[in-house]
């Protein structure tokens, strides 16, 4: 992106400009900006600034062809323009504490609920019952949660431990597949059950042997009828437990089951497979394109939901993968994204209600990393994604500062509904 050093005498409203200072230094948000005002251009001689950066290619307007006196306010407007500017920048940074005090509080909520996920699939085998009466208890909560009449955001989580991924694969289906459930308006008992069937979908597993499930290379024959006969291990395991419903059972043994027939263990096709296995084999799936057992085959989350859509839309449910397409939004938390101010960020949070402004944390050398800008693109009219960007494309400094999550994890909040006055 091409940049040159222009005169403040030569700036006019609509050019794009960054400006020579430390963040610290000066009272706009940020050091890169689209002039919206001559006042701005007023301060930027005020703080004493004789030169800045200017875009041509992301500019609204041409600079001026002769320089023009630059009126400075006077000194008592010149102080009430910059203490607005200075108070406007400290209310903004004041909301982002808060942003992210809101994000901390929901990854502690988010370790806890792991936690007890743990301990209940720890304790499976040996107390069946009582693990599937946390399992309930903990799905109900969630259901009267995405139930509520709240706007639900998805956060991603900032977990980058690759050990015990099951349980954080386990999670993370159960909850995208509960938002599932709870967008098609399902009564908050039958979301609890999908929830409990999704969170149990691989107890299969247990019966596989380790060095299968976590081979890198590709399995040979042998290898792969070994894992795909953890479908019919968890249905043997789960008619065994009383307390799972037979909806769970089935979501157990049909979660690998295609629309086509292509899937396994029995080859079922649409008309034969349970609406709640058609729900969480696209969680499932998606899943296991974001977190990968070798991080760098990892797909991220918008390159996963192309990939479900372009080459795998005859395995799942047409009008289920749309919604989920819509739910998660064209750029998923998670997903590693250039603004078209050239900016480069990482999505965290989701509205489900706004698929087109998620919030994104930005990358700015100038800024600390601990106080990184977070945006909500519905508050920023000039700001929007033009592209995502691949882990492997990030330049070191980026990747440090944005620190990409190893596993793409996501938890919920139900944040209450802004009342209209």
């Amino acid at each position: 992106m091409t940049k040159k050093a222009i005169a403040i005498e030569l700036l006019v409203v609509g050019m794009f400009i960054e400006l020579p200072l430390k963040w610290s230094r000066h009272p706009f948000l940020m050091n890169r900006f689209k002039l919206r005002s001559q006042e701005q251009i007023q301060t930027l001689k005020q703080i004493g600034l004789k030169k800045v950066w200017y875009y041509p290619e992301k500019s609204d307007a041409k600079p001026r062809e002769e320089a023009v006196e630059i009126q400075a306010p006077a000194d008592d407007e010149g102080s009430q323009t910059n203490k607005a500017l200075w108070d406007e920048k400290v209310a903004r940074l004041k909301i982002l504490r808060e942003r992210r005090r809101a994000i901390q509080k929901t990854e502690k909520r988010y370790k806890a609920t792991l936690k007890v996920v743990k301990s209940l699939m720890l304790r499976l085998s040996s107390r069946p019952q009582q693990s599937v009466d946390d399992a309930k208890e903990l799905m109900q909560e969630m259901a009267s949660n995405l139930l509520s009449d709240n706007e639900v955001v998805i956060h991603l989580m900032n977990e980058n431990n690759m050990d015990e991924s099951s349980y954080y694969h386990s999670l993370n289906v159960a909850i995208l597949s509960m938002m599932m459930g709870a967008s098609e308006d399902i009564d908050k008992e039958s979301l609890s059950e999908l929830g409990l069937a999704a969170l149990f979908h691989d107890i299969g597993k247990s019966k596989v042997p380790t060095s299968i499930l976590r081979k890198r290379e590709p399995w040979n024959k042998a290898e792969r009828s070994f894992y795909e006969m953890h479908t019919r291990y968890g249905f043997d395991m789960a008619e065994k437990i009383e307390a799972l419903p037979a909806c769970a059972q089935q979501v157990i043994v049909e979660h690998h089951e295609r629309l086509n027939g292509e899937g396994f263990p029995y080859g079922l096709k649409e008309a034969d497979i349970s609406d709640f296995s058609k729900i969480v084999a696209i969680a499932n799936i998606y899943d296991n394109h974001c977190n990968h057992l070798d991080p760098r085959d990892s797909m991220t989350p918008h390159e996963a939901l192309s990939y479900m859509f372009n080459k795998q839309k005859a395995w799942f449910d047409p009008v289920r993968l749309q919604r989920f397409v819509k739910m998660m939004g064209v750029y998923p938390p998670g997903t590693i994204v250039q603004l078209n101010d050239g900016s480069v960020g990482i999505v965290i949070t989701l509205n489900s209600k706004k698929i087109l402004y998620p919030r994104i944390l930005v990358y700015d050398k100038n800024i600390p990393k601990e106080e990184a800008i977070i945006f909500d693109l519905d508050e920023e009219p000039d700001l929007n994604i033009v592209k995502s960007i691949r882990l492997g494309k990030l330049p070191k400094e980026i990747h440090e500062y944005l620190n990409p999550r190893v596993r793409v994890s996501y938890f919920y909040e139900a944040q209450k509904k802004e009342r209209k006055l």
